[in-house]
C-alpha cells in the first residue's frame, strides 16, 4: 500500500501498489484485514525500512505501529514515498515453529493422516514419534521392534503379510497385552509411549 499521511506516528494509508517492478498489491480492506487487526509489516523508503506490528482501524484507514527493528533503530518518519505490506516477520515465524509452547489450549479437532513405515522383513524397526501420532507397517518377515530414544508417543499399526515372522520387542522397559502371532493377515494395535524414564509397548490384536 502507498501512505498518503505519514510521519514518526500513525500512518493513513493510500493505494494498493499496482507497478510492474514492486508488484500488484490488494488494499488491506480487500485481502481482509478487518478493523481492529493486528498484523505483521515492513515499510520500505528508499534505502530505509522498518518492521513490526500494526493495527488497522477501517473507518480512518490508519495504521498504527510497534516497531520490531528498522533501519535506523526507531521508528521511521515516513513520507509518501514510503510503501507499507503485510509480511510475515522471522520472530513470528519462529514462535510458530517452537514445540515448547506449554499450556496451550486446543479448541476443536484433527484429521490425523497415518504416517506408513512400508515393509519390513528383517532388521529392527524403531519408529520416531516425531513422524505423527499415527504411523503403519507391513510385516513380512521376522524383526525387532525397539522403543529408541527419542521421547514421545504413537500408535503403531502391523499387519501381517503371507511372510510375516516373530516380532521380538527388543529394549521396552515393560511389555503389556496380546502377543504377536505370524498368521496372515493378523492385525495388531501397538500404543507405544517413550519417556524419559521408561519405556511401555501395549500390544493389542485386532
Amino acid at each position: 500500500m502507498s501512505i498518503s499521511a505519514g510521519g514518526a506516528g500513525d500512518l493513513t494509508l493510500g493505494i494498493a501498489i499496482a507497478d510492474p517492478v514492486k508488484g500488484y498489491y490488494q488494499t488491506f480492506d480487500t485481502s481482509g484485514v478487518a478493523d481492529g487487526d493486528s498484523f505483521s509489516y515492513r515499510i520500505e523508503q528508499g534505502s530505509d525500512w522498518e518492521t513490526g506490528i500494526g493495527v488497522y482501524t477501517t473507518a480512518t484507514k490508519k495504521v498504527s505501529r510497534t516497531l520490531a527493528q528498522s533501519s535506523t533503530g526507531a521508528l521511521i518518519n515516513v513520507t509518501t514515498a514510503a510503501d507499507i505490506a503485510i509480511t510475515l516477520l522471522g520472530s513470528i515465524v519462529d514462535k510458530m515453529l517452537r514445540a515448547d509452547l506449554n499450556g496451550q489450549q486446543v479448541t476443536g479437532g484433527a484429521n490425523i493422516v497415518p504416517g506408513g513405515l512400508g515393509t519390513i522383513s528383517t532388521g529392527t524397526l524403531t519408529p520416531d514419534p516425531g513422524n505423527g501420532p499415527m504411523q503403519y507397517v507391513t510385516a513380512n518377515g521376522p524383526f525387532a521392534l525397539a522403543p529408541g530414544t527419542k521421547k514421545g508417543t504413537y500408535i503403531l499399526e502391523i499387519l501381517n503379510g503371507a511372510s510375516a515372522g516373530a516380532i521380538a520387542t527388543t529394549g521396552w522397559t515393560t511389555v503389556k497385552g496380546d502377543s504377536f502371532s505370524t498368521v496372515n493377515g493378523a492385525k495388531f494395535t501397538c500404543s507405544c509411549i517413550i519417556g524419559q524414564y521408561s519405556s511401555t509397548l501395549i500390544v493389542v490384536a485386532n
